[in-house]
């Protein structure tokens, strides 16, 4: 049961029962039963003899087949107020819970003769005491013309019902004398139509319309419905609300409608709104089309005020010469009101390129438009692309990066509006979205640091939603950066760095699924030569934009991924002097520490800092700068085993930045470690007399390789490293190896 009806016995607005004390009581049908209708093994076999039968309260359960009626008057099923009417039971349920109405399809098909269509079900001064539920309405064969529903005066509960291939046409009038509503005619009547499919219907009359509901004075609320492939003649290829038809229209799907299927001028291929006033709400409407000399090729307007909020409108198409209006055309001197909407790729082919807009404005129409998405920023609305997961394929969805998540205004909203299109909570994370659907799997990131920088200074701290899509996930972060119109990009697996940690904590970097941040943002260029190696140069000297974003690969499948959001940084300055080059040696208890500059601009003095732990880092004297193109040099006194060198520049705004090198100096090793083959090729024997712990550096200090060695002689595999020059050590010993 859709959330409106639960809404409604909330209320007690569904009448369970008469207002008479007749207790309840079932009577059961079953094809071909010639019982009394008291059980399921004593069913009657005649639907028409059950309701005759009934009383107001009674329930009449119907088991699946199909069903003609021996009715002879114009209908072929008279529903009776207060009488409930349930299909879909394979025979021998007992509670209607039990019942699988999809699965057992209970049919009710319609009459035809050469002298008038009949519509299959009737229900005529019907209370909402009334329900038809589970049943699939159609006619007796191919091609066979006859209406699937008629309701004057009547407020009947219609739900979980299929409305297939139902026909009206001119040359056997129906009735009522019109040939409105394929599947369904309403005057004056508000039925609940809710749960229930709409599939292939039409309306054939030349001047009319509503291919599967025509409304005329009726204002039904139909929820959870689904439209597709139904055809007007006229108008409305899914929906015609004609004089004072102020429908609700909730949680429904559009797909595939047509509107003058005859190309004589058709208007609204989903919805045609004729002086009414309806509200669509949380629909999607999608690839319907209305030709011919008309338009509007989702939804139609003249006069009226309706309301569209939250709907997702889109591919959509006006083929007509008349009015325009890819997805809504107003006219008229209609008053709309467009709320929380996605409005995209939309078509029409007026010769006015004025009417080919999404939407269009005709006869002194008016319209109102908040917080929506529109393409080209119409009314002032979004103009971004509203990043559909898949809309090639159907899937409307918003992509986590989408623009319309937390976009919309949930004063718009209504007190029973708390479901998506998707039986999703309407409102996650505070705010409501734009279109039918709430994004249910959040990837968002934020940066709670700096955005701009005049150099590299001043703090990063981009932190992350978890995606919460119950699977094991891999995250990636994007980094972008665009120089003029070149632009480059590469990905950045937190996994593979987990070795660096200990490269990356002194520096103050943290890289993990959920944070990418930078206590001061002058270690980027030192972290990017790391993640690239041989980058840092172009890093040092970068100016212009960095983008960040974050990839989500759910269950480790890089072809579901999912992107967040983009955070634009913007470096506005360079660094504030170019080093070449920082290194060093230790000879006789004294680091003697060496560096190159470039050329040198607002340059104030050079600090050297150290560290024992390669973690935390302090100044130990500085240096003042000599100009472009010079040479320097610093000596430290080293009584310690081993440390850490870094060479840090500060301008004279203050900004400063680390070079990316670390220089790291040792005493001496012990004849007590050897390492063979060396050069070598694919793997190292390294032989230590104590068991100790193995750290494998690069030629600029990054840590390659962490190990637990024990005593003796332990092989280390050494195949996927580049060719190149390596530093092995266990505590304070350190020996060089080539890599060939």
């Amino acid at each position: 049961m859709n959330k409106f009806l639960r809404y409604l016995q909330g209320f007690g607005f569904l009448l369970g029962f008469s207002a008479s004390l007749h207790a309840q009581t079932i009577i059961y049908v079953k094809s071909g039963g010639t019982g009394d209708g008291s059980s399921w093994s004593s069913p009657l076999g005649n639907i028409q003899a059950a309701i005759t039968t009934a009383a107001a309260g009674d329930q009449v359960w119907v088991a699946k087949g199909s069903y003609y009626s021996n009715y002879a008057n114009d209908f072929v099923f008279n529903l009776k107020d207060g009488v409930k009417i349930y299909g879909g039971f394979s025979g021998t349920e007992t509670t209607i819970n039990a019942r699988n109405w999809k699965s057992n399809a209970t049919i009710l098909l319609g009459t035809y003769n050469s002298n008038k269509e009949y519509a299959t079900v009737n229900a005529i001064n019907l209370t909402s005491a009334t329900v038809l539920d589970g049943f699939t309405i159609q006619p007796p064969a191919q091609g066979a013309i006859g209406r699937g529903m008629y309701n004057n005066n009547s407020s009947t509960i219609i739900s979980n019902c299929t409305f297939n291939n139902n026909v009206t046409q001119t040359t056997n009038p129906t009735p009522d004398g019109l040939y409105n509503g394929g599947a369904m005619y309403n005057v004056n009547s508000n039925p609940v139509i809710d749960s229930c499919t709409f599939s292939g219907n039409s309306a054939q009359g030349t001047n009319y319309g509503g291919g599967a509901i025509y409304n005329n004075n009726s204002s039904p609320t139909i929820t959870a419905c689904t439209f597709s492939g139904n055809k007007a003649y006229s108008g409305g290829g899914a929906i015609y609300n004609n004089t004072s038809s102020n429908a609700i229209i909730s949680n429904c799907m559009f797909t595939g409608n047509i509107a003058s299927a005859l190309n004589t001028g058709g208007y609204g291929g989903a919805v045609c709104n004729i002086n009414s006033s309806p509200s669509i709400i949380n629909c999607l409407i999608i690839r319907d089309t209305s030709s011919a000399f008309s338009g509007g090729g989702a939804i139609y307007n003249y006069a009226g005020a309706p309301t569209i909020t939250n709907c997702t409108i889109s591919g959509n198409a006006s083929t007509g010469s008349e009015t325009g209006g890819g997805a809504i055309c107003y006219a008229g001197g209609s008053q709309g009101s467009i709320n929380n909407c996605i409005i995209w790729t939309n078509t029409a082919i007026h010769a006015d390129p004025q009417f080919n807009q999404e939407i269009v404005l005709q006869g002194g129409s008016t319209l109102n438009v908040t917080n929506s998405l529109i393409r080209d920023g119409l009314y002032s609305s979004m103009n971004q692309s509203p990043q559909f997961i898949d809309s090639a394929n159907g899937n409307y969805k918003l992509n986590p990066a989408s623009p319309a998540i937390d976009a919309g205004d949930n004063s718009v909203l209504s007190t029973t509006d708390t479901l998506d299109l998707a039986d999703n909570d309407r409102v996650i994370d505070g705010t409501v979205d734009m279109g039918a659907y709430e994004a249910t799997v959040i990837n968002k990131i934020v940066n709670n640091g700096d955005s701009s920088y005049n150099g590299m200074s001043g703090s990063l701290n981009i932190t992350g939603t978890s995606y919460g899509n119950g699977e094991a996930n891999t995250y990636k972060w994007k980094v972008k950066t665009i120089l003029g119109s070149a632009a480059d990009s590469l990905e950045i697996n937190p996994a593979d760095f987990a070795s660096y940690q200990s490269v990356m904590q002194p520096l103050g970097i943290t890289l993990d699924s959920i944070e990418f941040s930078m206590t001061d943002l002058s270690k980027l260029p030192t972290f990017m030569s790391i993640v690239s190696p041989g980058s840092q140069d172009y890093w040092n000297s970068f100016v212009g934009d960095i983008y960040l974003s974050r990839i989500v690969n759910p269950a480790d499948n890089a072809t579901d991924s999912s992107i967040s959001n983009t955070i634009v940084l913007h470096i506005a300055s360079a660094l504030p002097v170019a080093v070449n080059g920082f290194s060093g040696k230790l000879q006789n208890g004294t680091a003697a520490l060496q560096w190159q500059t470039g050329v040198e601009s607002n340059i104030n003095h050079f600090e050297i800092e150290k560290s024992t732990d390669g973690k935390t880092f302090s100044s130990i004297g500085s240096v003042q700068p000599k100009g472009s193109g010079n040479s320097y040099s610093f000596n430290a006194s080293q009584p310690e085993p081993v440390a850490y060198y870094q060479l840090k520049r500060v301008d004279n705004d203050g900004f400063s930045s680390v070079y990316p090198k670390i220089v790291v100096l040792s005493q001496t090793v012990n004849e007590d470690v050897a390492a063979y083959p060396n050069p070598a090729i694919d793997h190292i024997n390294i032989k230590v007399a104590n068991a100790a712990a193995l750290t494998i550096y690069d030629a600029v200090g990054r840590i390659i390789k962490t190990q637990a060695l024990k005593a003796g002689v332990n092989t280390i595999d050494i195949h996927s490293l580049p060719t190149g020059i390596y530093f092995i050590q266990t505590g304070t010993k350190k020996l060089k190896i080539i890599k060939e």
